[in-house]
């Protein structure tokens, strides 16, 4: 779901800074991916893509900062359906 977000925002003017993933073992990766405990200092937003545990995964980032919004793809997209379905 990242690797898909990714390849629709890097159409768009918005900055992404990196992914962050617990696994930064992981490879095949289009851009920089690291863990929670190196979020850079100008982050703005993190965009939550992973499926399952929202309230833990969100914790873990708000316990970091109270600078960055947390957002959820998935509230993105029911956000959109409940717009453009009527």
């Amino acid at each position: 779901m990242g690797k898909n977000l990714y390849f629709d925002l890097v159409k768009s003017d918005i900055e992404i800074e990196c992914f962050i993933d617990r696994n930064t073992r992981l490879k095949n990766t289009p851009i920089k991916l690291i863990d929670i405990n190196s979020v850079p200092q100008k982050a703005k937003v993190i965009v939550n893509t992973a499926l399952g545990n929202e309230a833990i995964i969100r914790d873990g980032y708000t316990a970091l900062t109270s600078n960055i919004e947390f957002i959820s793809l998935f509230d993105i997209i029911d956000k959109l359906y409940e717009k453009y379905a009527e």
